[in-house]
């Protein structure tokens, strides 16, 4: 396991390839030089912060079970993601925040809720894939929105049918204004 700030603001880490590592915590790697991480093996990111500002173009999280909040918050380079075989059931709070040079973004499958702020900052989002596995876009009585600053979201691909999506709890009102339904392409198995 490493621990915390053990890579912290390291001006020449570039690139990190972590086999046999189970867990990774806090700021651990928050180097805005890290441009490539690949990660082997189930890993779980326990603690938040674990990324935070790190210069990452793409990451590929398939192999992850647990991801805290504001693991990636502040990697403002970060373009890609790649969720496709993650295990997580939920993005939590400010998971990408102000990764603003994300265009597009799918929703695991295995994803059940999308908490606040998770989204939030993305100025360049333009589109999102959300699959029938959502079931809650914020917290009930939430005082944060999970989409606030996505001012270019333009297209939201949902898996299944408008009753299915109008069965979704979207607790914040500026949230239900973004995921309008005139955005929607419903019954899309990916973002066109």
């Amino acid at each position: 396991m490493y621990r915390r700030l053990r890579f912290n603001n390291c001006t020449y880490l570039v690139n990190v390839y972590l086999a046999n590592v189970s867990s990774i915590d806090s700021y651990a790697f928050s180097c805005t030089s890290l441009a490539q991480i690949t990660l082997s093996d189930t890993i779980n990111i326990k603690d938040e912060h674990a990324f935070d500002g790190a210069g990452l173009t793409n990451i590929n999280l398939k192999n992850i079970s647990i991801v805290r909040e504001h693991a990636f918050a502040n990697c403002s380079s970060l373009r890609s993601v790649d969720f496709s075989l993650s295990g997580i059931t939920e993005l939590p709070d400010f998971i990408f925040k102000n990764c603003t040079s994300l265009d597009n973004v799918s929703i695991p499958s295995t994803a059940n809720m999308i908490k606040d702020g998770a989204i939030e900052g993305y100025t360049q989002l333009k589109k999102i894939f959300i699959s029938v596995s959502v079931t809650y876009i914020g917290y009930d009585q939430s005082l944060y929105a999970v989409f606030t600053g996505c001012t270019s979201l333009s297209d939201v691909y949902y898996s299944e049918t408008s009753d299915q999506w109008n069965s979704i709890t979207i607790a914040c009102d500026y949230d239900k204004e973004i995921l309008s339904s005139d955005k929607i392409h419903f019954n899309s198995t990916h973002i066109e």
